[in-house]
């Protein structure tokens, strides 16, 4: 891994300030961008500035399939089962919303998240809970942000339908053991949310391995574009929740019957994006996941450490 080298992809640490190259701390906020990112979005930009799937002219094609491929590469990097269970959002914010408002909850049931977990993994859970009348339990870390794995089990129980907690926190920097967590959810028919808004940008990220159910990433902390987000879930419950937005792209036909209107919507992921994409930043997306597989998720975390 040559750190000087990949300095080089960034043209902002070219920038001189108070006469000191730049350098700079705050990724979990916002990453820089390499080159190979600009590159990619400015391609759209220049070459096929069009709608995808929606156009068919050359420049639709263009950008249709270029949409496409970059689906494919962030399924990649996070190892989904298929393509389609990449939904592409704003950020993790949006991701962690659509779950909280749109996946099926048994009456009664309760919601478990943490004492770590930053405002968008826990407010749409506390929001979800008053509108439906669930409960909300919280486990407490540790005073070095670890948490003991007892007091899981003690929490999850029968009557728990959802764990929403943070894979590695942006305050502590500690990782959840999610594998572990994750057993002992489905051992009790919960089901789990993984913000890993910053996780996926400095480790290994292995949906199918962990087996959580959903995942939220913003890309703009991982070398990607802002304004762009993946909700990961697995394809059943996807097809299972409720719509979350709804009008162009998400209907494969509607129809006016007796007065009525009847629409048809389309499967996952189009069934979560509706109106027309932010197009050069899913594209930019790819290319971000395409860089960091480049360098290697493994070197990256054992740089870092």
């Amino acid at each position: 891994m040559d750190v000087t080298k990949i300095r080089e992809d960034f043209p902002v640490l070219k920038r001189i300030i108070n006469g000191h190259p730049l350098v700079y701390l705050d990724s979990a906020c916002m990453s820089l961008k390499p080159l190979q990112v600009l590159a990619a979005m400015r391609e759209y930009y220049e070459q096929y500035p069009a709608c995808a799937g929606r156009s068919i002219h050359k420049l639709g094609e263009e950008a249709s399939n270029a949409y496409s491929a970059s689906r494919s590469k962030f399924a990649s990097f996070i190892n989904t089962a298929e393509p389609e269970e990449c939904i592409w959002t704003r950020n993790a914010t949006e991701s962690l919303n659509i779950v909280a408002s749109s996946v099926k909850l048994p009456k009664g049931s309760k919601i478990v998240t943490t004492t770590l977990e930053h405002h968008s993994g826990s407010l749409p859970f506390v929001e979800r809970a008053r509108r439906d009348n669930l409960k909300i339990e919280i486990v407490e870390a540790k005073d070095d942000g670890t948490f003991d794995i007892e007091d899981w089990k003690k929490v999850i129980d029968t009557n728990t339908s959802l764990i929403s907690i943070v894979h590695s926190s942006n305050v502590t920097g500690t990782i959840a053991p999610m594998k572990e967590i994750v057993e002992i959810a489905h051992d009790r028919g919960a089901l789990v949310m993984s913000d890993d808004a910053q996780y996926a940008p400095h480790h290994p990220l292995d949906v199918q391995d962990l087996d959580v159910d959903f995942s939220a990433i913003s890309v703009h902390k991982m070398c990607g574009p802002t304004g762009v987000g993946v909700l990961y879930g697995k394809m059943d419950l996807l097809k299972s929740m409720d719509m979350f937005l709804v009008g162009g792209d998400t209907v494969a036909d509607v129809r006016y019957i007796d007065g009525k209107i009847v629409p048809e919507y389309l499967p996952p992921p189009e069934k979560f994006e509706a109106g027309l994409q932010n197009y050069a930043g899913a594209i930019g997306a790819g290319a971000a996941a395409d860089y960091l597989q480049s360098i290697g998720m493994h070197n990256i975390e054992l740089h870092e450490r």
